[in-house]
């Protein structure tokens, strides 16, 4: 007997996906999506991350758990701020808690804690309890970075200099050829830094009093009406992944640096359940 599709199948399989596409089209159409504006922040957020970095996928990952989609924006951040604030995006992220921001936006609860510390070679450590014990220092710095109201204050007062430059990879290595004793950075991004210069890995490392911790936030504009209702799903879906274990593992996936542009079979270890 000849094989073959029988008539009737031949004739239903093109209705049958012409079906399922429309389905698939239907329920992707409503699902509600948030239009996020983005600075970049490597590792933290950036478009050479995998998944744009373990604070976008943990977004994507807090918005999916209420229904949304996630559509990021990057751009400057001072663009950022300013096109979310006029309603442009249903939001912008992510950002200290400074007073004057409240007057445009809604505050999401935390997402994360950032801690700043000074990075110095393993041969010259650095010993401080206050900021006065870092004058006689050579300190470098990045180029419109603040690193707390206090740090920032003593910097103001001539109290510290700081010799700036545009990248934490551009301070590590001068740091390593002797042009600065120290630098203070968040030591999360100080370490992906380090992750990427593999030779220096093993001669720099960090003092572990603290310069300054502090949280960072999703903003809501309040011009918007559904930032209210965004707001309180965020925070919902937040809680989730905090009780659940999910919030962690993004950060644990990030430590074991499974976030780094050159990690392999990360789309197997980091999708999204």
């Amino acid at each position: 007997m000849q094989s073959g599709c029988r008539p009737w199948l031949v004739r239903w399989i093109p209705a049958l996906l012409i079906m399922l596409l429309s389905q698939a089209h239907s329920e992707d159409a409503a699902q509600p999506s948030v239009s996020i504006a983005v600075g970049s922040w490597p590792p933290f957020l950036s478009t050479t991350q995998q998944h744009q970095g373990h604070i976008a996928h943990l977004i994507h990952g807090v918005f999916a758990s209420q229904g949304y989609k996630v559509e990021l924006h990057f751009m400057p951040w001072a663009r950022a701020y300013r096109e979310a604030a006029a309603g442009h995006h249903d939001a912008t992220a992510i950002w200290m808690d400074e007073e004057e921001r409240h007057l445009d936006f809604h505050y999401s609860a935390p997402v994360m804690d950032e801690t700043f510390v000074l990075f110095h070679r393993r041969q010259t450590p650095v010993q401080w309890q206050q900021f006065s014990d870092l004058a006689d220092l050579s300190l470098g710095g990045g180029i419109a970075y603040s690193y707390g109201p206090a740090f920032d204050q003593a910097i103001e007062q001539g109290v510290l200099t700081l010799q700036r430059v545009s990248t934490t990879e551009q301070n590590l290595k001068r740091l390593d050829a002797g042009y600065i004793d120290a630098f203070p950075e968040e030591i999360s991004v100080g370490y992906f830094n380090l992750r990427q210069l593999s030779d220096l890995k093993h001669s720099i490392t960090h003092h572990p009093k603290p310069i300054s911790k502090n949280q960072s936030f999703v903003l809501f504009p309040r011009t918007q009406e559904r930032s209210k209702v965004l707001l309180r799903h965020f925070n919902n879906g937040l809680k989730q992944l905090r009780e659940n274990g999910r919030y962690q593992q993004y950060f644990d996936d990030f430590n074991a640096g499974k976030y780094d542009p050159m990690y392999n079979d990360v789309s197997e270890q980091l999708s999204d359940k």
